[in-house]
């Protein structure tokens, strides 16, 4: 898969499809809406796009995997006070045009949660990735959650093991 094709994987939400699209396989799922996008997303958005990039080309030849973001991760659609918008999710063994269609991962949905979070910390939301988000993410069962400080260049790791601690 080519760096634009990757790219062009990445960026998908409701409105742009990737190619090869199966979008009749896919017609009767109702998408959530776009989530809202941040003060700082034009300055995350190039180092989202090269860890999304690094990843994809790592996991490229497995089929069932997701590499997405930017799309709502929860429990499920009625409780809003769960629904968080990481930069980044992986999921191994799942229908990736699923979950993309659906512009999210819902949990109850797809049957589990992601294998990994990655979340880019701002000015304005560190606290919250450091806090809430991670506490959040701990409770739903996230295997891996990582924290980038694209302003101080810290990266954080928190792991089942460790409680999603870190």
């Amino acid at each position: 898969m080519s760096k634009d094709e990757l790219g062009e994987r990445a960026a998908t939400t409701s409105k742009s499809k990737p190619k090869g699209w199966a979008g009749d396989k896919y017609a009767h799922i109702s998408p959530l809406p776009d989530p809202p996008k941040g003060p700082f997303a034009v300055q995350e958005s190039r180092f989202i796009f090269n860890a999304k990039f690094v990843i994809q080309h790592h996991i490229r030849d497995r089929d069932g995997v997701l590499v997405n973001g930017y799309g709502y991760l929860c429990i499920d659609t009625r409780d809003r006070s769960n629904w968080t918008v990481p930069e980044c999710i992986v999921d191994f063994c799942v229908e990736p045009g699923a979950i993309e269609a659906r512009n999210g991962h819902v949990i109850s949905e797809v049957g589990r949660p992601p294998d990994f979070v990655l979340e880019v910390a701002s000015g304005s939301t560190g606290r919250n990735d450091y806090t809430s988000k991670r506490d959040i993410h701990a409770s739903i069962g996230v295997g891996e959650y990582w924290r980038f400080d694209s302003l101080g260049g810290r990266l954080s790791r928190s792991a089942p093991e460790r409680g999603l601690a870190g």
